[in-house]
């Protein structure tokens, strides 16, 4: 995985002026001795936002595989194979020949819902239930409360999906989970009794998401709701949102009790565009660490160190040297202030 980070540019810029020293600049600007000297070009003083980022290696998979739990009691009749997805409303297991089926919340489900039922559950129920198209948000209402519009939905649901249409969700009638997943394996068997509390399968959320070990040291530099880049295999670069940053650390490095490793937290990102097909894959992570917006700009290489110290831009019409202050570096071009410099002035470079 390619290792990109800024100090590196930064250290290219000592290097490339370290034989360029000039004279002091009375009156606010001096004439460059440019005689004997490697050929010269121009480019303009630009104004634009530049972003340091640091670039670091990620792993494209579904997430860690968590137990589908059982809540109703009867015989397994059924269960969705290893590899399928499952969506909202599609059945994951049978029960008896009645189909369980997934919802979507982060609440898992914990009771029976119906008429004088109240919570967060009840809510996301109703979410479902606009979701899949036997009811509107208008007609439902978005709080947690149960209305006698949410018995009716329930009740249109329950006759597409095979059960009694008593208007109640029966507690083992569904699952929640936060999306769609994947089936990684049966922990069931077909037949045997499938007991309140006994899981019977093992899922991956079928979203994709990125996971990167980040130095602890460096936690604080990440939040959830950050936005990154993600390079996948090939160049391709898509956006990403930071769902969640560890907050325990592991050893980072590579076994033994010699504790030589650094220690990581799990930063969990969300890909914001197709990441099908990639599982496993290695991805570059590009996280913002500093932003400088609405800045004058010029290409590193116009830089040349002072005699006196600091650094200096000449001017392309006048060949006057001009003394400025170096702000942040990014993509080859590095911010600058100096007096009189303006978008479009034309400054020296290296042809």
């Amino acid at each position: 995985m390619r290792r990109r980070t800024l100090a590196a540019a930064a250290g290219a810029v000592a290097v490339l002026v370290a034989g360029l020293a000039v004279t002091g600049l009375p009156g606010g600007g001096a004439k460059a001795d440019d005689s004997g000297g490697p050929r010269l070009g121009s480019a303009e003083i630009t104004r634009r936002t530049l972003v340091e980022q640091q670039d670091l290696d990620g792993t494209l998979g579904h997430g860690d595989a968590v137990p589908l739990v059982n809540r109703t009691n009867g015989t397994l009749t059924w269960m969705a194979t290893p590899g399928s997805t499952v969506d909202r409303g599609q059945p994951l297991y049978e029960v008896d020949g009645r189909k369980i089926r997934l919802l979507f919340g982060d609440r898992p489900a914990w009771r029976t819902l119906g008429p004088d039922t109240k919570g967060v559950d009840v809510k996301q129920l109703k979410q479902n239930l606009v979701a899949l198209g036997y009811g509107t948000a208008a007609v439902l209402g978005t709080g947690e409360a149960w209305t006698a519009a949410t018995t009716d939905a329930v009740r249109r649901w329950q006759k597409d999906a095979g059960l009694d249409q008593d208007g109640v969700v029966d507690l083992g009638e569904i699952v929640f989970q936060p999306g769609a997943v994947i089936i990684s394996s049966q922990s069931g068997h077909i037949g045997e009794d499938a007991r309140p509390g006994g899981s019977v399968l093992t899922a991956t959320p079928a979203a994709a998401v990125v996971t990167v070990g980040l130095d602890a040291s460096k936690r604080d530099l990440i939040a959830a709701g950050d936005t990154v880049d993600i390079e996948l295999p090939g160049g391709k670069r898509i956006p990403g949102t930071v769902a969640s940053v560890g907050t325990s650390a592991s050893d980072g490095g590579s076994g033994g009790g010699g504790g030589g490793g650094n220690a990581k937290v799990q930063v969990t990102i969300t890909p914001g565009g197709p990441a099908e097909g990639l599982d496993g894959s290695p991805v570059d992570v590009y996280f913002t660490r500093r932003k400088a917006e609405n800045v004058l700009t010029v290409p590193v290489g116009a830089l040349l160190a002072l005699a006196e110290g600091g650094y200096g831009v000449e001017l392309a019409d006048t060949h006057r040297l001009v003394a400025v202050e170096t702000g942040l570096f990014a993509d080859g071009m590095v911010e600058v202030r100096g007096n009189g410099l303006q978008p479009g002035t034309k400054v020296v470079v290296p042809a």
